[in-house]
């Protein structure tokens, strides 16, 4: 059923008419929506900052000391309160903003059929990826400081290989079908 020109509302308050793209999109006007690669590394290197700066000052704290001899004089309970409300918000922070970072990627650089090919994969693995993260750190398979010193070199691992599959799977352009192939 087509919508009367009435129905949709423009910015300026009154109904209007939507415009639909009858032809297909232009390779100018797709090539300015992709998200290029390095978006990984600018996000991934400061929270491996964030990470490393972490497990660092986390060496110093009682309940996670590694050698026992954590400096337990000069550090108040409030300074590992405020140092835990940072690390919550830099992992959950992370974890929302690199997913997303992830999909923005992918829907720009891959076309339907690929999105309809490898998309269930791609779920499947970050979700064993999460079960085994949850498990490792449950079942307390390292330490803290050694899971964050690991995260560090995931992020790193994840820069690289995205990088290098761009590099590798340039999106090309289709202008026939209007999608990149």
């Amino acid at each position: 059923k087509r919508r009367a020109d009435e129905d949709v509302l423009n910015d300026n308050g009154t109904w209007n008419r939507m415009e639909v793209a009858d032809a297909p999109i232009s390779s100018e006007e797709t090539t300015n929506d992709r998200v290029p690669s390095s978006i990984f590394a600018s996000i991934g290197v400061p929270y491996c900052i964030v990470f490393g700066l972490m497990a660092y000052l986390l060496q110093y704290n009682p309940a996670t000391s590694l050698d026992g001899k954590a400096v337990t004089k000069t550090t108040s309970r409030s300074y590992w309160t405020i140092l835990g409300y940072a690390l919550y918000v830099a992992i959950e922070s992370f974890g929302s903003i690199m997913v997303a970072t992830f999909w923005s990627y992918s829907n720009s650089t891959l076309a339907l059929h690929e999105a309809e090919r490898f998309y269930g994969i791609i779920i499947a693995f970050a979700q064993m990826g999460a079960i085994a993260g949850a498990t490792m750190v449950t079942v307390h398979v390292w330490s803290s400081i050694t899971l964050f010193i690991v995260a560090c070199l995931v992020i790193l691992l994840h820069i690289i290989v995205m990088i290098t599959y761009h590099r590798r799977f340039p999106p090309l352009f289709d202008e026939e079908e209007g999608h990149t192939e």
